[in-house]
């Protein structure tokens, strides 16, 4: 009798192992598909504001490996991890979780495919909250169902991945919804391997066999790995949210607001920071981010709310359109007019803010600077002065002549360029990140000269590394440049950047740009269809 009892507990402990063996492979199994569809499949970036929409890029090979696949490997994965974690409330929410996870993954896959309809919008926008906060509320359920089996390890390592995917979810979702791009693979990386890990592991202990004991070490070392994963994963945490703290106050207080406006059958975002105290009739800012940025990312970047707040002005940080905006001479989006986007904008702030009309000015870095200099060419009639930051304007053939900038009005430019930069060559040139040739910044700024009818003399000082030369033109309109020597593709004075040894040569704190860019719109006013320079 007591035999045969212990025969039959020792084929279910060799079930169980099977089934563990089966759940972690299934676990591997979405991790893999979801990372061959991202990466080996897209065939360009496509932020998490635009999942399930029919204009994404979409085939059904990308669908079927990353959307539907995994959606029902999600399910499976969820009925095998509730098996495992025995009969509790704890693992029954874990299934609903994964199994709603798995839905909206399979959704997003199949929306792409269906009338565009207020239903459909509001399935959509469900789909893609529930895609992102579903992997930590998994985690949180399934660190509940282990630690009721005393398995305070793999419980603690699934509750700090689920409070660590939640403050990131939050991160991302609270500022820049488009910025995320298969953000729910990515976060959720380090809890699906140590969980996959985990459970191979334990079959590994159960079983008998020297394959089994063999595989055993391997198996924690992933688990290690995975734990690192937490790690670089919280420090990742940190190191957004420091930057985004006061932003996130910000936007807490209505200070900052995220919208959206429809243009060209798009629905285009932008953020826009308003001072607690604002003039009656406030200076606009229009601050652009680079190639495969976002609003969000100019806004950290080049810290232009304190700029705002110190003027009285209002600045918005508009998204460009997947990646990034269609200057002249790069990067054209069929059926995307980001220029009567901008002018959307800048009708909607006059009517909502009462902008001065004569005071609407662009900003903006390396793609945002490109498209600086092409909304000054063409909005002459509603932007008084432009300040690219590291940009370039040309055509593809690397003609700045050739563009065919004729504005109506003369407008001022600040430009700021550094002679080191890799990425738009001062010299002109071919890019490092290979979009095609580049004018030299000399040619750039003397059709912009030519343009304004400036005065072939001009004044220059030199401070420290840099070169400010000015040149007076027609209708009190300006040109001045602001050349760094040695410096590269950046923004000077930025807040935040890449991290800097401390005793690496670096020029890009060698002024404050914001602070020089607002100085100069300061200066520059429209008064009757003339630019008034003070």
């Amino acid at each position: 009798m007591g035999r045969e009892a212990s025969v039959t507990l020792a084929d279910d402990s060799r079930n169980f192992a099977k089934l563990q063996v089966a759940v972690g492979l299934v676990c591997i199994a979405v991790l893999v598909l979801e990372y061959a569809g991202q990466l080996g499949l897209r065939p360009t970036a496509q932020p998490f504001g635009q999942l399930g929409e029919a204009t994404s890029y979409h085939s059904l090979r990308y669908d079927l490996v990353g959307f539907w696949l995994p959606g029902g490997l999600l399910v499976v994965f969820g009925v095998g991890l509730r098996r495992v974690l025995g009969a509790s409330w704890l693992s029954a929410g874990a299934l609903v979780v994964l199994t709603v996870l798995g839905m909206c993954t399979f959704l997003l896959g199949l929306l792409p495919y269906s009338p565009d309809s207020l239903q459909t919008q509001l399935v959509r926008q469900a789909a893609r909250a529930l895609y992102l906060w579903s992997p930590s509320c998994a985690a949180f359920l399934a660190g509940g169902a282990l630690l009721t089996q005393r398995r305070r390890g793999q419980a603690a390592f699934s509750v700090g991945c689920g409070v660590l995917m939640a403050v990131l979810a939050f991160w991302l979702t609270a500022f820049s919804a488009t910025s995320v791009d298969a953000a729910p693979v990515e976060i959720a990386t380090p809890w699906y391997v140590g969980t996959a890990a985990w459970l191979l592991q334990q079959s590994a202990v159960v079983g008998k066999q020297r394959w089994s004991r063999l595989v055993e070490t391997p198996l924690m070392v992933i688990r290690l790995l995975a734990a690192v994963g937490i790690a670089a994963l919280a420090a990742y945490v940190t190191d957004i949210g420091v930057p985004l703290l006061p932003l996130a106050i910000a936007q807490m207080d209505g200070t900052t607001q995220v919208a959206t406006l429809d243009e060209g059958g798009l629905q285009r975002h932008f953020r826009v920071y308003r001072p607690n105290r604002i003039s009656p009739s406030p200076g606009l800012v229009i601050v652009l981010h680079g190639a495969q940025g976002t609003g969000l990312q100019a806004e950290i970047g080049t810290g232009f709310d304190a700029q705002a707040h110190r003027l009285g002005w209002i600045a918005v940080y508009p998204d460009g359109y997947r990646d990034g905006w269609d200057a002249y001479g790069c990067c054209h989006h069929a059926g995307v007019d980001d220029v009567a986007f901008i002018v959307a904008l800048i009708d909607r702030l006059e009517a909502t803010d009462r902008v001065d009309p004569n005071r609407i000015y662009v900003t903006g870095m390396s793609r945002g600077g490109m498209m600086s200099y092409r909304l000054g060419c063409e909005l002459s009639s509603r932007i008084v002065a432009i300040a690219p930051v590291a940009g370039n304007m040309a055509t593809r053939d690397g003609s700045a002549q050739e563009v065919g900038c004729r504005p109506a009005r003369p407008v001022s430019v600040l430009a700021i360029h550094g002679t080191l930069d890799p990425n738009a060559p001062y010299a002109g040139g071919y890019s490092s990140v290979g979009q095609g040739t580049y004018a030299s910044f000399n040619d750039v700024i003397g059709v912009w000269r030519e343009i304004d009818g400036c005065a072939a003399s001009s004044s220059m000082s030199v401070s420290g590394r840099t070169t400010t030369t000015i040149w007076p033109c027609r209708a009190g309109s300006t040109i001045e440049t602001k050349v760094i020597s040695g410096g590269q593709h950046y923004w000077p004075g930025a807040p935040v950047g890449a991290p800097r040894l401390p005793w690496a040569t670096d020029t890009r704190d060698v002024f404050d740009a914001s602070t020089v860019i607002a100085n100069f719109f300061v200066a520059h006013r429209r008064t009757g269809g003339t630019a008034v320079s003070r």
